[in-house]
């Protein structure tokens, strides 16, 4: 049997992942907030910073769950659960609106990269939830998957932040727009 939920042995994960999410989710707003019409003005990147947001808050917020001393494997994975389910919700939303610009991703490579990383993200959340759902019943892999998807969605927001201001920053007539 493995056990699903041992937050003794995962301690220090969810503590450096929980601060690095906070962190990041910061930049990112401020980053958001001083190219605000860029951002929202364009449906490619106000998907990405959409995702970029939700995912760290989640990561945050499941990091939080997981160090309440309190809670059991009922507790945990319920609300581990609730929020992966309210993260895979918002994503699959985001994704219906943005699904003209990603039926594009043969000829556009903007929007191949935009459809190649939210089926990434869309697939790790997945395995998440699966993780969380695991927690509640006390058997399997539980918070090896839960972070296991941390760490997928944790390199996704960096590198979409990234892409997300260099491609702010370079908004020019010559730079194909996913409008």
């Amino acid at each position: 049997m493995i056990d699903a939920y041992r937050p003794d042995i995962w301690h220090d994960f969810f503590v450096v992942t929980g601060g690095a999410a906070a962190a990041l989710a910061g930049l990112v707003f401020v980053a958001v907030t001083l190219h605000l019409s860029a951002v929202t003005g364009h449906i490619g990147h106000r998907h990405r910073a959409r995702t970029i947001v939700a995912s760290l808050g989640q990561i945050l917020i499941a990091s939080l769950i997981v160090l309440v001393p309190t809670l059991d494997h009922v507790g945990a994975g319920v609300a581990l659960a609730i929020v992966a389910g309210a993260l895979l919700y918002e994503t699959l939303k985001s994704t219906v609106q943005i699904a003209p610009v990603l039926r594009r991703w043969r000829g556009d490579p903007v929007a191949r990269t935009i459809a190649i990383r939210t089926t990434v993200g869309d697939l790790s959340m997945l395995m998440g939830f699966g993780g969380a759902i695991g927690v509640v019943a006390g058997y399997g892999p539980g918070l090896s998957l839960i972070g296991a998807d941390m760490i997928v969605r944790f390199g996704l927001a960096i590198a979409g932040a990234w892409l997300l201001i260099v491609a702010v920053g370079d908004e020019s007539p010559g730079v194909p727009t996913l409008r």
